[in-house]
């Protein structure tokens, strides 16, 4: 039996004729909400690093230069063209600055969960207060400092206390010592996946799952670095109710109320092990709705439900994947809609933009067909590298 991660009743896209409600979205990248968004009937302003081509297309952007980010973004929110009564919805990776949360919600609202619950949730080792559920997931172990003796079988990677994106994590050699900004987490082996929940007065539903790409050198990316996403997976029943049981266990602890995501490693018997809490948009929301023809901002949880997927469903389903392309080396990057449609590429930045080494250039989408998705973003991140002019 296999589990629709999502059903929705009455998701269409809203009436396009009703007034819209106003939202701010700010974070490093804001095109993948902004769209969540414009389906949800919204009306988004946005903020970010790049303010790409088919941001601007879409919604009203403004660029947070990136020596100001994200610090900058609070004198942005003054501005006069932004809508005064909207609220905020962040993305990756603002939950690592509290400090910036915290001075925005002085005079704003954000959308989901509150600033306080985000730096809660963002805790090395958040897990360690959550009352344990041993039959359905096992998070990592994690330690804040070198440990004094341990089996040198055992493995760990070091990571950053406010890391995003799998950057700077790096494996753990025995006895090297920490900084105080750094932390140990166990390394298991098993798919990296992600889990969307929406939680609200003690209810909390799973929105999907997803498969995460890591490190993979055919976008440039980072050894331990994100660099996309493959779904949506529909899980057996019993992983199913395993993953659902961390989204619950989190939101009846917490008393939660917004949109989060877990990352979790999938072991070889299915079992979900938790890695860390994404406790903002996410980018499984995009695949998931997309793949799923749903509107995830518009719903409220009491109107959701997780309930088996008939077989003849399994046709509503379209599996796709987008992964993120990484500059190889300083470049200059051509037209890309010379190259590509625009169901092909998004994030895309304008002509003749340079991109520094190891920062994004664009992200390549592609929809399940006989093909294996994650080919055919390979070959789709092969064709952006011939429109980038290299300076190497």
């Amino acid at each position: 039996m296999y589990f629709n991660p999502l059903r929705l009743p009455g998701s269409a896209m809203p009436d396009t004729f009703s007034p819209r409600p106003p939202l701010v979205i700010l974070g490093a990248s804001a095109r993948a909400a902004a769209a969540s968004a414009v389906r949800a009937g919204y009306a988004p302003y946005c903020m970010d690093l790049f303010t790409d081509r088919d941001l601007r297309a879409m919604a009203p952007a403004v660029r947070c230069p990136s020596g100001q980010y994200p610090h900058g973004f609070v004198a942005l929110l003054n501005g006069p063209a932004v809508p005064g009564d909207a609220r905020v919805l962040i993305t990756g990776a603002m939950e690592n600055y509290p400090t910036v949360l915290r001075e925005i919600e002085k005079t704003r609202k954000l959308w989901g969960l509150s600033g306080r619950m985000i730096e809660e949730l963002r805790h090395p080792l958040v897990w360690r207060t959550v009352p344990p559920r041993p039959s359905y997931f096992h998070a990592l172990r994690v330690l804040e400092e070198t440990p004094v003796l341990m089996n040198k079988n055992e493995r760990y990677l070091v990571k950053r206390r406010l890391g995003a994106g799998g950057r700077g994590v790096r494996p753990w050699v025995y006895n090297e010592a920490l900084d105080e900004h750094e932390y140990l987490q166990s390394y298991l082996e098993g798919t990296p996946m992600s889990a969307v929940y929406l939680a609200d007065t003690g209810r909390c539903v799973t929105l999907g799952v997803t498969q995460q790409v890591i490190g993979d050198p055919h976008f440039g990316a980072p050894p331990f670095g994100y660099c996309g996403t493959l779904g949506p997976i529909l899980l057996p029943e019993t992983t199913h109710n395993r993953v659902r049981a961390i989204g619950e266990a989190l939101s009846e602890y917490f008393a939660l109320s917004g949109l989060f995501g877990v990352d979790f490693i999938l072991d070889r018997h299915d079992h979900p092990h938790p890695v860390e809490v994404n406790p903002r948009y996410t980018a499984s929301v995009e695949v998931i709705e997309e793949a799923l023809g749903v509107c995830v901002l518009s719903q409220q949880p009491q109107a959701l439900t997780d309930q088996p997927i008939a077989e003849e469903e399994h046709a509503s389903v379209h599996p796709m994947g987008k992964a993120i392309v990484f500059a190889r080396c300083d470049c200059v990057v051509g037209d890309l809609y010379d190259e590509f449609t625009t169901g092909e590429v998004s994030d895309v930045p304008d002509a003749g933009v340079r991109v520094e080494a190891g920062h994004p250039v664009c992200t390549v989408v592609a929809r399940g067909d006989d093909r294996n998705t994650l080919a055919q973003l390979h070959d789709l991140a092969k064709r952006v590298y011939t429109r980038c002019t290299s300076e190497c």
